[in-house]
């Protein structure tokens, strides 16, 4: 985070120690859900905001600065939202470049293959109308065009930004082709595609320096499963303050000690091993 090089588990961090402790003084002081680690973040952070009782806090990456980002919030769950920035500055991170297309070396067409995805990629005008033919579905079976907007879409079975396993029809956007290319539905913000685009293009907007990075797991993935079941066990009612201020530090004492027994130690230095050697073989 800002700028350093230094591996680190994320559910023990300091940004996610602080959470747990505010967690656990929400939970004495009855403003959030009562049913502890029952409860589903992605209910609460979505589809249940404006419950009498709520989960009130909500991990959410978005592009703009704090006013423009609790606006968008705000204007879709319809009360006042607060955004707080984790990072000095603009940042495109590793994680985000999780999608890409590419033709398997056992495809019968692949010239033809290429072709399609360049359609979805280069912004012609029947290649936009294949991109989001292939995001969104048919016209009047998953969505109805806007009269007055002929980038804007109502989609028929989500209300959400994209689709899920829930519906009938929905493509990741992301994923599939170049995201700028389509359409605006009922959840996205006229100005909000413009706005990504000028935080991605801005001089002081800064790339992560691990972009191209792809760890390895063979040494420690004995380790990795058993950190899994660590955490599985304890992050839950942790981060949703299930043992109130008095008991919480302990539990989460109990934690570290079952992580270190896991070998979370040997992940990190394993890890950094192979974060620092990739940094210097690519002049980082």
């Amino acid at each position: 985070m800002n700028g350093e090089h230094k591996v680190e588990y994320l559910w023990t961090s300091d940004e996610m120690k602080e959470i747990y402790g505010v967690m656990a003084d929400w939970n004495d002081k009855g403003i959030k859900n009562p049913d502890g680690a029952d409860t589903s973040d992605g209910d609460y952070a979505y589809q249940n905001m404006m419950n009498d009782v709520s989960y009130v806090f909500s991990a959410k990456e978005q592009v703009g600065d704090a006013d423009y980002v609790a606006g968008i919030f705000s204007d879709s769950w319809g009360f006042d939202v607060v955004a707080i920035p984790v990072q000095e500055y603009n940042y495109v991170q590793n994680s985000w470049g999780a999608g890409g297309n590419g033709v398997s070396s056992t495809c019968e067409n692949p010239e033809e293959a290429i072709l399609f995805i360049e359609a979805l990629t280069t912004g012609t005008d029947l290649g936009k109308e294949i991109y989001n033919t292939v995001v969104f579905g048919l016209e009047g079976e998953h969505y109805t065009k806007d009269a007055s907007d002929p980038d804007r879409i109502e989609t028929l079975e989500y209300t959400g930004s994209q689709g899920g396993t829930d519906t009938t029809y929905a493509g990741l956007k992301w994923i599939l082709g170049n995201s700028f290319y389509a359409y605006k539905n009922q959840a996205v913000k006229d100005g909000q595609f413009e706005n990504i685009k000028k935080y991605n293009e801005a001089p002081e907007t800064q790339s992560s320096d691990h972009n191209g990075l792809v760890i390895s797991t063979a040494n420690v993935s004995t380790q990795l499963e058993q950190i899994k079941a660590v955490k599985d066990e304890f992050y839950g009612s942790l981060s949703k303050g299930t043992y109130g201020v008095a008991g919480w530090e302990a539990k989460y004492d109990e934690f570290l000690a079952k992580l270190e027994q896991a070998g979370l130690q040997d992940v990190i230095d394993d890890f950094q091993g192979q974060v620092d050697a990739w940094l210097a073989a690519n002049g980082k």
